[in-house]
């Protein structure tokens, strides 16, 4: 009797501490590519301060709008980087993390538009 007891009291436990941490560590962004060519978005956990495990790599279409997540470990962000159809990095101005290497930093509801400017660059 004492151990159903303890079971049970134990999986409940257990239950509310997975659903506290899943409520917590979900970020969620948005992205809209208003450019004419599709893009590529890398994910990273938000405490991944040098982008060293890539949680997810995403493509979006020409045009298109698309909503991604990540584990955002009590920051409520995700660190992103976005690389063209020719696998060179773009977006970088806004950067500022990931060590060296330009990331950006978005806050969990957010949204990051990609476009081209006269030249046809990314920004």
């Amino acid at each position: 009797m004492f151990f159903k007891s303890f079971a049970a009291a134990f999986l409940a436990s257990l239950a509310f501490c997975s659903a506290a941490l899943t409520a917590e560590a979900s970020s969620r962004f948005t992205v809209q590519n208003d450019t004419d060519k599709h893009v590529f978005v890398s994910i990273f956990a938000g405490d991944d301060q040098f982008c060293f495990a890539e949680e997810n790599s995403k493509r979006v279409k020409a045009g298109a709008n698309r909503s991604f997540g990540c584990t955002g470990n009590g920051t409520h962000r995700c660190r992103l980087k976005f690389f063209s159809a020719d696998e060179k990095q773009i977006c970088k101005r806004q950067g500022n993390s990931c060590h060296n290497d330009s990331a950006r930093k978005k806050k969990n509801g957010k949204k990051v538009v990609i476009s081209k400017d006269e030249d046809g660059d990314f920004k």
